[in-house]
């Protein structure tokens, strides 16, 4: 499922209706971006594909800066972004670490993989945050905590597509739980082997992206503003969707994992509420 297929059910983009009216526009498309280039990762199966495909992007944001961008996106964000920050270095490295992971799947110890993540992810929404006016350290703090938690979360919901094409892809997912790597294809006692591995990256995944969420919430009540509405939003929605993920274990190999339409309508707005009546997500 490509991003442009996902968008209406995408937790990330449904986040963006709850952002600013006036910068809707500039959020969206920052966010659809962040959803093109993850789904070049996900999807492409060969990496000289996946770095052509990102350095096509490269490509797009520099025209996009020239007023000449070709893909609908990069005119979405031409349109809607100001001008300084297509200079921004948290822009470029959306795509600057989708690249590094595309190239060396596999090889990252924990910390690394979470420092791509923080790019990949981290990124857009301190973006997202900065162009709503939430400035500051704190609101930069938090936004990348949401994006980290969110990051590990939107991994889970494509390990499984991830391990049926590409298992030997998944060491880095499994460093965060010091998982041994053996995703092995084969039958017999080397294919129980690789389920028992698969299930301990993905109780790892779960709980690292758990602790994220629950930091994220821990320091909502510091940077509650109405700019970070969209991030705070983001944060429950993606929370909903890791309890569907940890119930879904077994299923993980056979498909993705989404939540729908009327379960994002309704748990973003019980956030909001519970967020301007009680100032908690």
């Amino acid at each position: 499922m490509g991003a442009g297929e996902s968008g209406a059910l995408s937790p990330l983009r449904y986040s963006a209706r709850f952002s600013a009216l006036a910068t809707r526009g500039a959020v969206s498309a920052l966010y659809a971006y962040t959803d093109e280039i993850q789904a070049i990762l996900n999807q492409s199966r060969s990496s000289d594909i996946r770095l052509l495909k990102l350095g096509y992007w490269q490509q797009e944001l520099a025209r996009a800066q020239r007023g000449s961008a070709q893909h609908p996106l990069a005119r979405a964000l031409a349109e809607n972004l100001p001008p300084t920050l297509f200079s921004h270095p948290d822009l470029a490295q959306v795509i600057t670490c989708a690249e590094r992971e595309g190239h060396y799947a596999g090889r990252f110890p924990a910390a690394a993989f979470l420092d791509l993540l923080a790019g990949e992810w981290g990124g857009p929404l301190r973006l997202a945050a900065e162009v709503q006016g939430a400035n500051g350290a704190a609101c930069a703090h938090f936004a990348t905590t949401v994006a980290l938690a969110w990051g590990l979360t939107e991994r889970l919901q494509y390990i499984g597509l991830t391990f049926r094409r590409r298992p030997e892809e998944l060491s880095s997912l499994m460093a965060l739980g010091s998982v041994p790597v053996g995703a092995e294809r084969d039958t017999g006692p080397k294919k129980a082997c690789a389920a028992d591995t698969f299930h301990g990256a993905v109780a790892a995944l779960y709980e690292t992206a758990l602790s994220h969420y629950e930091q994220a919430f821990m320091l909502w009540p510091t940077v509650r503003q109405r700019a970070l509405y969209s991030h705070i939003v983001l944060a429950r929605l993606g929370r909903t969707l890791l309890s569907e993920l940890a119930g879904s274990r077994d299923t993980l190999l056979q498909a993705q994992v989404l939540l729908p339409q009327r379960r994002l309508w309704t748990t973003a707005w019980r956030c909001l509420v519970l967020t301007r009546l009680f100032g908690r997500p």
